[in-house]
């Protein structure tokens, strides 16, 4: 990565350096089954996402989210600028 000459970005640029590099991977046709399966580490057809219609876009609740994983570790997490179809509906209804 060609670092910036002008602003200095010492934790970007180490971020960088220690990061792991993803150089290999697939992604599914649409939006939201990559969404899920980068939120879950799962497989859109285990996940339950396989499309945005006729209800193929709903989270198994049986997937555990990066932010349940975060949540766990202690940090504050939130919903923002997410998508209708990403949202988890428990056997009751009720969002999550």
């Amino acid at each position: 990565m060609p670092r910036q000459p002008v602003l200095k970005t010492p934790n970007l640029d180490r971020l960088h350096d220690e990061a792991g590099r993803f150089t290999d991977f697939h992604v599914s046709p649409t939006g939201a089954p990559t969404r899920s399966a980068l939120n879950t580490g799962r497989h859109e057809f285990r996940n339950g996402v396989t499309h945005t219609l006729n209800e193929r876009g709903r989270l198994t609740l049986e997937a555990t989210t990066l932010a349940q994983v975060l949540q766990g570790a202690g940090y504050a997490t939130s919903v923002r600028n997410t998508h209708w179809h990403m949202v988890c509906v428990s056997k009751a209804g009720d969002k999550q």
